[in-house]
């Protein structure tokens, strides 16, 4: 198996499982592995309309800090990384990106309540 093999794999996987909800539950195929014969992907299911636990921690540190989880720009807040001092805040941009921020550019980019 390749590279390419184990992204139709994945492709496959996603369109099976679809976007609906099963049973009460969201399902989300995270990261995967592979090697000669097979492929092996993380999966996730929370309960429908459930936070993430990035999601969650997120929440709880920017209430600590002062920040709100959206800016005028309509940036968002997705995660804290607690163990990256340096660049703990994970946001994204509403043009679609990710990017790592410090506790300053937070200030900086509006999120300060």
């Amino acid at each position: 198996m390749d590279r390419n093999t184990a992204k139709l794999a994945r492709a496959a996987l996603n369109n099976a499982i679809g976007s609906d909800p099963i049973n009460g539950f969201t399902v989300e195929v995270q990261n995967g592995s592979f090697n000669a014969s097979e492929v092996t992907f993380k999966v996730t299911m929370r309960k429908e309309g459930t936070k993430s636990q990035a999601e969650a921690m997120a929440e709880e540190f920017a209430k600590i800090e002062g920040f709100k989880m959206t800016n005028a720009k309509g940036d968002k807040i997705v995660a804290y990384k607690h163990r990256s001092p340096k660049f703990p805040w994970i946001v994204q941009k509403a043009s679609g990106g990710q990017y790592k921020y410090t506790d300053k550019h937070m200030v900086a980019e509006g999120f300060k309540a």
